[in-house]
This record gives C-alpha cells, structure tokens and sequence, in this order.
C-alpha cells in the first residue's frame, strides 16, 4: 500500500473517474461504478471511451474524463439495446451522484441484460478460452530418479538420517498411489561436506 501526496493520484488513465483526476483521496464507491462503466463500454464497442488516438496524451485523456461525454455506445454499436446503452450511460455520468450508489445496485441494473449469456461458449469461439487436454501419462517402467542433496553444515549437518529417512518414506508412499506420471521413483543422494560422494537406491515399488 502506498499514500500520495497533494498533487497525485492513482488509476488507470483510460478507466478512471473524473473526481479521481481532482483528488483521489475524496472518492467513494461510485468511482468504481464509473470505471466499471468504461470497462463496459471498452467491451462492446472494443475500446474505451477516451481511447487513442483521438485522445492520445494522458492529459488529454484526464481532461476528457472530467469535461467530455462519453460517446453514445450506440454510434459504434447500433445493435446495443436502448436500455442498456441507458443503463451504460448512468454508469458514466460525470456527476457522482447521477451514477448507480453501489456496484449492488449496478449488477442489479445490468442483470436482465446477462440471462441466457454463456460466457465460455462465448470465449472458445472467439478462442479466447482453452479448453484443457489430458495430460500424456508416462508409461515407461524404468524409474524416475529423484536427487537429493544434503550437506553436512549448517542445522541440517546435525545428522543425515532423518533427511534420508523422510525423503524414502515420501517416495514409497508417492509409488503406493501410483507413482509421478504413471512411474515409480527412485532416490538417489548426494551428500556434501565429505570428501566423498555416494549414492543409494531403495528398489521401488
């Protein structure tokens, strides 16, 4: 979290409600009504209402916000119900108190528009949704092998059996249900801070 100073403000510059522009400090709840109003547009009319470039400066696009109608939605989408374009135009209005008092009373306003809506449908035609695949499952019998690495300094020095313990006692249970992948595992340690290294394998499965 952060606090700003006279002088600032936060929001995004093509979502952002004209009293934020003045002062972001003195906003309420409706702020969001009208930034979820440009959302909205941005979505059935494929930009926002103050997009580039005929409004291509970031003071040109606050000034807009707080001087400038939001175009009809009607003009690029004719095929936009009049009560929603209504309901659309509400949710922009420059004045905070000609908005909805709540994003409840928003939802409530909006939802005759929403019945029947198939929203994933929607996105896999427009390919904007994937739909998930089965995973290839490994079917190879020879084991995976699962490294180890344990050193000798520091609180895990203390001992190395209760790390090589734990970590055979996590691998029978993994093979028990199944495996990784359709496979068993094997482990195979590597241990530092000796001169030596070795390793040892408990026969799975």
């Amino acid at each position: 979290m952060r606090s700003t100073s006279p002088g600032q403000f936060l929001g995004t510059l093509d979502y952002i409600a004209p009293e934020q522009c003045d002062n972001s400090h003195a906003v309420d709840i409706r702020a969001d009504v009208y930034s979820l109003g440009c959302t909205l547009h941005h979505l059935l009319a494929g930009r926002p209402p103050f997009a580039s470039p005929d409004f291509s400066s970031p003071f040109q696009k606050l000034k807009a916000h707080v001087e400038v109608s939001a175009p009809p939605i009607r003009q690029r989408r004719p095929d936009v119900p009049e009560p929603l374009a209504l309901v659309l135009a509400r949710m922009l209005a420059k004045d905070r108190d000609d908005r909805f008092a709540s994003p409840a009373e928003t939802v409530a306003a909006l939802q005759p528009f929403a019945v029947g809506a198939d929203l994933p449908s929607l996105l896999r035609a427009e390919g904007a949704l994937r739909v998930p695949t089965t995973p290839t499952v490994r079917t190879s019998s020879r084991p995976l092998s699962v490294g180890v690495l344990h050193s000798f300094s520091g609180t895990m020095g203390l001992t190395e059996s209760p790390v090589a313990d734990a970590t055979l006692l996590a691998i029978e249970e993994i093979n028990q249900r199944g495996g990784i992948r359709g496979g068993n595992s094997r482990p195979s340690f590597a241990i530092v801070g000796r001169t030596s290294r070795r390793s040892r394998a408990k026969p799975s499965g």
